[in-house]
């Protein structure tokens, strides 16, 4: 005899993402500070994003326009542009890939 157990579940809401638009966002690293609007927040800062637990908010740290990385690691546009110098554990190709 064979017995099966089944479980049904009921159906998780669908969560809406919610866009806000701001006007200006400045984020000071060393303090964990970040000011939108006007507004101080605190930031728990990391090394691709940013968080502001106070509005719920997580951002990616971004310059010109593109992602950026802020880890002491991130080799600078120098190194970038040289495929043949090393750079520990990944190359700049994968760099590259990453910050684009």
């Amino acid at each position: 005899m064979r017995v099966h157990f089944k479980r049904t579940l009921p159906p998780a809401p669908a969560v809406v993402p919610r866009v806000v638009h701001h006007d200006r966002l400045e984020l000071d690293c060393k303090t964990g500070i970040a000011t939108l609007d006007g507004t101080a927040y605190t930031a728990s800062v990391g090394s691709w994003m940013f968080y502001l637990p106070a509005i719920e908010a997580k951002l990616f740290h971004a310059t010109g326009g593109t992602l950026d990385c802020m880890h002491a690691a991130r080799p600078d546009a120098a190194a970038l542009s040289d495929p043949a110098r090393p750079m520990g554990r990944y190359t700049a190709a994968d760099w590259r890939r990453a910050l684009e």
